[in-house]
C-alpha cells in the first residue's frame, strides 16, 4: 500500500511541475528577446545563476538527487527516460545550431 501512495505521490506531482514548466518555458519564451541581445557571458552567467537557484530549491524541496560520495556513484541513479532526454534535448541543440549556422 505504501508504495501505491508513492507512485500515486510521484505522479500527482507531474500535475503540479507539468504546469510550472509550461509558465517557466513562456516567461523565456518571453524573455528571449532580452536574453538574445545580451552579450555571451551574461548568457552564461544567468545559466550558471539558474542552475544553481534550481539545484537550490531543489535541495530545499527535499528532492533527492541521488549523488553520493562517490565521483560516479550518481550514475546509477540514472534512468532510462533521464538519458532518453538529455540525448533527445542534445539533439535538438545540435539541429538548432546547425539550422543557425545554416542561416548565416
Amino acid at each position: 500500500m505504501d508504495f501505491l501512495k508513492l507512485k500515486l505521490a510521484e505522479y500527482g506531482m507531474a500535475f503540479v511541475i507539468a504546469p510550472l514548466a509550461v509558465i517557466v518555458m513562456q516567461a523565456l519564451k518571453r524573455y528571449s528577446v532580452w536574453v538574445e541581445a545580451q552579450k555571451p557571458w551574461v548568457k552564461r552567467a544567468v545559466v550558471i545563476v539558474t542552475v544553481f537557484a534550481f539545484t537550490a530549491l531543489g535541495h530545499w524541496a527535499g528532492v533527492d538527487f541521488g549523488i553520493t560520495g562517490d565521483d560516479l556513484g550518481f550514475l546509477a541513479t540514472i534512468d532510462q527516460t533521464a538519458i532518453e532526454t538529455v540525448l533527445g534535448a542534445a539533439v535538438a541543440f545540435g539541429i538548432h545550431a546547425a539550422k543557425k549556422a545554416a542561416k548565416k
